[in-house]
């Protein structure tokens, strides 16, 4: 039985819609396919032997087959942008913290605006290694064998929705507060939202501002604190 988040986000992709890279442990991604295409997956590799249409997937720990590798990411990522044969296009990146470095760009455009009509997860068993501006694009909604190291500005970002925003604004004000620790908290917002302590409303203005931190040279400390008071105004 999926949770009640996993689902709702399959419907809305079933209507035509978007979602982010999600981050599950392998039976939670197991568990989703098996729903979705009427099937019995117990483990990943049995994928090979469903020869599900509409799922794919890529290790990035087959050093063998060199998985880990931008050429052969970026043949993957290509796959994503066609047409499901039904309501719903799954693609899994199994162990995602053993990219190289130089395969982790091969990402960021279709982890940034992920194609309609496509689930992409997520898995890792050290997440904390993935690189930061690749991890504020991921949402977590199942810890269940993740050892993952969680949002370190979590607490300051819970804080502020809960109308106590002081360390929130104490960090963005501090000289140390660069483009890494902004993408943080965009995740948090952005999780926020979907775990429904933040209205949905403002789901966009939060995207953008994300959008900005990675195509524009502003200020991080100003496009957040600029969000962060366009939130407490509300």
């Amino acid at each position: 039985m999926l949770s009640e988040r996993i689902s709702s986000i399959i419907e809305t992709l079933k209507s035509g819609g978007q979602a982010a890279p999600i981050l599950v442990s392998e039976q939670t991604a197991c568990d989703i396919v098996s729903e979705l295409f009427r099937v019995e997956i117990n483990m990943l590799d049995d994928l090979d032997e469903k020869g599900i249409t509409d799922c794919v997937w890529h290790d990035c720990s087959d050093k063998g087959a060199k998985g880990h590798k931008v050429e052969f990411v970026r043949k993957f990522v290509e796959k994503l942008y066609q047409k499901p044969a039904w309501d719903i296009f799954v693609a899994l990146f199994l162990n995602i913290d053993s990219l190289a470095e130089t395969a982790y760009s091969s990402l960021l455009k279709v982890f940034e605006e992920v194609p309609t009509q496509v689930l992409i997860l997520v898995t890792s068993s050290s997440p904390e290694k993935i690189l930061p501006t690749l991890q504020s694009r991921i949402i977590t909604l199942d810890t269940e064998g993740i050892n993952r190291e969680h949002n370190p500005l979590n607490s300051a970002v819970e804080n502020f929705l809960t109308w106590k925003p002081e360390a929130l604004f104490a960090l963005t004000l501090g000289k140390d507060f660069k483009k890494e620790q902004a993408l943080w908290v965009v995740t948090g917002l952005q999780n926020a939202v979907l775990n429904g302590t933040l209205s949905p409303r403002h789901a966009k203005d939060i995207r953008e501002t994300r959008l900005l931190l990675e195509t524009t040279n502003t200020i991080a400390k100003y496009l957040i604190d600029k969000l962060l008071i366009s939130l407490l105004c509300e």
